[in-house]
């Protein structure tokens, strides 16, 4: 018989800390799992001002209950952990003695292809300063391309390029009903590595680009207009678009006929980070680079495409006329 009972598992949050205890089959008592300290304080710099960052929760895990788990209920179990921190607002924050936790986190990070990446938890803003946070929610194949592009003043709002990704290529997407949220399929990535960014911070000569590229049938770019709605309202009118758009009451007007034009609309609710969604009904453009894949598509093979369009990006947003540098090869 097993040392602990799998299936007891629960969630102990009395005096502050967050704790997951597990019953053993031999005492009978509870033992921690995993468990935080209170948050701790770092210093980081933010144009060239520095701060007292206090978002930090420190999440331990018990070696030697932890040693005796399996490894699918050890991993969802720091996944569960993880969520919960970082759904609250909070960071998390890993001594680098801890090797169960580290095991989780860098378990992407020897793998060869896409197909073998897993989906990480995530919820909240993300601090890219910070190497756990970024191992925790930016998947490796896109990390430096999104790294890059922020550094260069073009703000990243979501990526993906995981398992899912390559599993999902097959699954057809009605873009009449499209939705996402934290509980829901990402369906803008069936069969696609992407990264969405901000359309407001891109200048005139990038948007044009990208505007002729969707235009021209162009699969590497999609527009996404993202509009935040409650499940419960897109549930309510079957997630049929032209539906929950009459229901709204939105003034909105874009003045870029062009985007209008060739944008799909996207619903979702509380699940795209590093954007204000506190208004009732938020509304805001984002533009997606996306790469086809599947179960040979490889993390370098993703990770150079998006570099190489990143950086033509950024060259094109210090550019004061349109060219045509934004050209690459694009056969696998």
């Amino acid at each position: 018989m097993s040392k602990y009972d799998e299936s007891s598992i629960t969630i102990n949050t009395s005096n502050g800390i967050l704790e997951f205890i597990i019953k053993c089959n031999e005492d009978g008592y509870y033992h921690s799992v995993l468990y935080t300290l209170p948050y701790c304080t770092r210093t980081i710099e933010k144009d060239g001002v520095l701060y007292a960052d206090d978002r930090f929760i420190t999440l331990i895990s018990d070696s030697s209950v932890c040693k005796e788990l399996s490894e699918d209920t050890l991993n969802r179990v720091i996944r569960d952990a993880i969520i919960f921190i970082t759904s609250r607002g909070k960071l998390v924050n890993v001594s680098n003695s801890d090797k169960f936790i580290n095991d989780f986190i860098n378990k992407n990070e020897t793998c060869e292809y896409v197909k073998d990446i897993d989906i990480f938890p995530y919820d909240g803003q993300i601090n890219l300063d910070d190497e756990v946070m970024q191992r925790l929610c930016i998947e490796k194949p896109v990390r430096n391309a999104c790294k890059y592009l922020t550094s260069n003043g073009v703000n990243t709002l979501m990526s993906s390029a995981n398992r899912y990704n390559v599993e999902s290529k097959d699954e057809p997407v009605d873009e009449n009903k499209l939705y996402i949220g934290h509980d829901d399929k990402w369906v803008i990535g069936n069969g696609y590595a992407w990264i969405m960014l901000d359309w407001n911070g891109l200048n005139s000569t990038n948007k044009q680009y990208f505007v002729d590229a969707v235009k021209n049938d162009d699969d590497y770019v999609k527009l996404y207009e993202y509009i935040d709605v409650p499940r419960e309202v897109a549930l309510g009118h079957d997630y049929d678009h032209s539906k929950i758009l009459e229901g709204l009451t939105i003034n909105y007007q874009t003045g870029e006929k062009d985007y209008d034009e060739n944008k799909v609309i996207l619903f979702g609710n509380n699940s795209l980070n590093n954007y204000d969604l506190n208004v009732e009904h938020c509304r805001f453009k984002t533009v997606v680079l996306r790469y086809p894949v599947d179960e040979k598509t490889t993390v370098k093979e993703v990770d150079e495409f998006f570099m190489n369009f990143g950086e033509k990006i950024v060259k094109n947003n210090q550019e004061k006329k349109l060219t045509k540098v934004l050209n690459y090869n694009l056969e696998k």
